[in-house]
């Protein structure tokens, strides 16, 4: 019985450490089907994510009247600070899962206006789209967004 109990256990772990979604991909924004708010829409935004739990690696690519811009984040699920460089500016981060969904939180400054960002991401069922719902804060106001993305 005890040996039957072990064998269990040793093919549930598996299932027990994918619990939590995977976003690896390219995955590409959907900005029709987005939601803004008060601010610009990219012309176009392609995220490649690499998701190795804990690690994750997302390298944005934006496309906007002003030009394009590439920047990569470097983020761990655990909790922990995490501290990236994103268009000339230091992002501090903190990614953490509440059941499903995906949850991350930065700051950082633009010409001493402190920016405060919370995603929490939303992997569809069948993982071909996800979603980020966004809350935005700053000292010149608050707005949230509704991004939506699918897999290329």
């Amino acid at each position: 019985m005890k040996k039957l109990f072990l064998v269990v256990l040793a093919l549930s772990l598996p299932a027990l450490a994918q619990d939590n979604p995977n976003f690896s991909g390219t995955w590409e924004l959907q900005v029709a089907k987005s939601e803004f708010g008060p601010l610009p829409a990219p012309e176009s935004q392609v995220s490649v994510i690499d998701h190795k739990e804990p690690k994750l690696q997302i390298k944005v690519t934006s496309k906007t009247a002003q030009g394009e811009q590439t920047s990569t984040r470097n983020l761990t699920t655990d909790g922990e600070e995490n501290t990236n460089q994103v268009a000339n500016n230091t992002w501090k981060s903190k990614t953490h899962w509440e059941e499903k969904v995906l949850i991350t939180e930065s700051s950082f400054e633009i010409q001493g206006n402190k920016i405060r960002i919370k995603d929490r991401w939303t992997l569809a069922g069948d993982g071909k789209s996800y979603t980020s719902d966004r809350e935005l804060a700053s000292d010149m106001g608050e707005a949230q967004q509704k991004l939506v993305f699918a897999k290329k």
